[in-house]
């Protein structure tokens, strides 16, 4: 259980709109995808050595999922507001709100969590699943990818799971061995003004991201070019 409070009590989670019930349709799909272009990469290692690199690919695979949600998680927090086209409405609001209200995401199930992000990524794992088919290094590209790409869909799991006092015992079991996000870990973006350990899959990569300044150093190359961070409410 997270040890940082809750400045207010979430709001009651309103019941899901037709098109959210729509794109809950997409997580089963993904899943199916994704199991699909796995079996495809393995069936195409035809060597000790395909194999050897096949094991590397995981690890590495799963710190890109950490990666590309830190900035994906960085860009919503930082950039556009509420009154955004679209993404303000759908993402930048629920990722702001999220500060004041930690706890508001444990009240949906699990397919409703994920099914913005499995929706998005669905086209992605086809395209990967394809090239997995090529065979080769290609199949080990294409390992990377699917598996970067169902981390980053599962990570709004992870991240409710961080926020429940009695997550379920192999998303227990999950944290313990640091193979996802755990409570500890999370917290440390909860403290006001949550400009840090932006990455939400596993966490792995906030010590580096964070020690060479790579949020800072991002937001004054992107000032430099005219894109401004939105201020935001300290909480």
């Amino acid at each position: 259980m997270s040890n940082t409070p809750t400045p207010l009590p979430p709001p009651e989670a309103a019941p899901l709109t037709p098109v959210e019930k729509f794109l809950t349709l997409f997580v089963p799909l993904f899943l199916l995808i994704t199991l699909a272009g796995i079996i495809t990469c393995i069936q195409h290692l035809n060597s000790l050595f395909d194999w050897i690199v096949f094991i590397i690919a995981l690890p590495v695979a799963w710190a890109m999922s950490d990666v590309i949600t830190g900035i994906t998680h960085w860009a919503l927090d930082t950039y556009g507001s509420e009154e955004t086209p679209y993404l303000g409405y759908v993402l930048i609001k629920p990722f702001r709100m999220h500060h004041e209200h930690p706890t508001y995401m444990v009240q949906f199930d699990d397919a409703p969590t994920i099914a913005n992000s499995a929706a998005g990524a669905t086209p992605l794992q086809l395209i990967a699943w394809y090239v997995a088919t090529l065979g080769g290094w290609w199949s080990i590209i294409a390992l990377l990818f699917m598996i970067a790409f169902f981390g980053a869909v599962a990570t709004n799991l992870f991240h409710k799971w961080s926020h429940m006092d009695t997550p379920p015992a192999f998303a227990k079991a999950l944290q313990r061995c640091h193979l996802i996000l755990t409570v500890e870990h999370h917290d440390l973006h909860h403290i006001s003004p949550h400009k840090t350990a932006y990455c939400i899959t596993n966490g792995w990569m906030n010590p580096l991201l964070d020690t060479i300044h790579f949020w800072r150093a991002m937001e004054f190359v992107l000032g430099k070019l005219g894109l401004h961070p939105h201020e935001q409410k300290k909480v």
